[in-house]
């Protein structure tokens, strides 16, 4: 595997988490990065293809977003990622801070405010918390593509997870694998069960959380597909074992019915917001047919 570090220049494609874009020095790349910003530097590790089309082209396996290392990357990395800052003010920055100027806009707005002409503080502000939030996803995004790389995920998986937890998503992976990765478009349980038993993520196969997720996930699918709402206990227990090889176990249902995800009603067990509803229904219905008799 070859490593390279560039500037990105252009971006051609990005879609889905999906990069063809082409660095400064001319060299064409492609692959995984949820938020591309032109004007950073990264180091890319992959290889080198060559494409019929489009030639030689390095394809990229994993990446990390490089600071700038001299004042004139700071200043074009400014002018295009900070609000507020044009190539005026870009100057003015370089010029009165030198290499300092991104730790200074970062942790010190108002020293910034107060040097730089046409830079109030509510600016400066803004600029400092832009900042900090672009290099806090960025290195999400990069934590994201080292636990999750090679799970065959869809290629939106990890720009949905930032756009939608922003810098806490690798630990909301971490905690909640189930919840934060079945919500996504194209990944069901299978696909969220191998993230959560991998080594970045460390579930026990036989775990309280996994073999939770798994029985709330039969009845999820008993109810979207035959329309079951309560499912006998005794086919509950046949059907998770079949799904992760662990039958769910007494220890289950008692933290499942204390956390108000199922009820259980003469052996049979449903997902609490439809036994639910479908009591209150019920109600609804006698309630009608009972003002219709003496009405």
């Amino acid at each position: 595997m070859d490593t390279i570090t560039g500037t990105l220049s252009d971006i051609r494609f990005s879609r889905n988490g999906f990069l063809i874009g082409l660095l400064e020095d001319g060299e064409s790349v492609l692959g995984n990065m949820s938020e591309p910003v032109i004007g950073q530097t990264y180091r890319l590790a992959g290889d080198w293809v060559d494409d019929p089309k489009w030639g030689k082209q390095f394809k990229f396996q994993r990446y990390t977003a490089e600071p700038p290392r001299d004042q004139e990357g700071v200043y074009r990395y400014l002018v295009r990622v900070a609000k507020w800052v044009g190539p005026s003010v870009g100057r003015q920055i370089i010029k009165t801070f030198g290499d300092d100027a991104l730790d200074v806009l970062k942790t010190d707005p108002q020293q910034a405010a107060d040097l730089i002409k046409g830079l109030t503080l509510t600016r400066a502000q803004e600029i400092s918390r832009n900042l900090l939030a672009n290099q806090d996803r960025e290195a999400a995004a990069v934590e994201l593509e080292t636990m999750l790389g090679g799970m065959h995920l869809p290629k939106h998986c990890i720009t949905t997870l930032i756009e939608t937890y922003h810098s806490d998503a690798p630990a909301r992976v971490r905690q909640a694998p189930y919840t934060s990765l079945m919500d996504i478009r194209g990944i069901g349980f299978t696909l969220a069960d191998r993230v959560a038993v991998s080594e970045t993520v460390g579930y026990d196969r036989d775990g309280m959380e996994r073999r939770c997720a798994a029985t709330l996930y039969v009845l999820e699918e008993a109810a979207a597909g035959a329309g079951h709402t309560w499912l006998p206990g005794e086919k509950l227990i046949t059907e998770v074992q079949e799904l992760i090889g662990f039958p769910p176990g007494p220890d289950v249902r008692v933290r499942l019915i204390e956390d108000e995800k199922i009820r259980v009603r003469d052996g049979m067990i449903a997902l609490a917001k439809l036994a639910d509803d479908e009591r209150d229904v019920a109600a609804f219905i006698r309630q009608a047919l009972t003002t219709e008799g003496q009405a």
